[in-house]
């Protein structure tokens, strides 16, 4: 496969209120642990997704303690991001 674009979702920390639908470039994300809650470097593997535009696609996470359930906005927003992806693919 050779894509020329590739979204990465994933829940994010950045400050915001919670369900918060985010879309960054790579530059916009952090290579440290910034948006990212999983605290997986994301922005490496971004970096090494050559050839193909990358945007990481961000949900502002609730409580991320072990086992916690989704908030209602964080499954409101996932639900949302869900239908339009699904509405925009080929």
């Amino acid at each position: 496969m050779a894509p020329d674009t590739v979204f990465l979702v994933d829940a994010v920390e950045a400050g915001e209120p919670t369900g918060t639908v985010l879309l960054m470039d790579a530059e916009e994300v952090d290579p440290g642990t910034g948006w990212n809650v999983h605290r997986t470097p994301l922005a490496l593997l971004m970096q090494y997704l050559t050839g193909a535009r990358v945007f990481m696609l961000g949900i502002q996470a609730g409580c991320t303690d072990l086992g916690a359930p989704l908030s209602p906005a964080v499954r409101q927003a996932t639900s949302a991001v869900v239908r339009d992806l699904l509405r925009i693919r080929p």
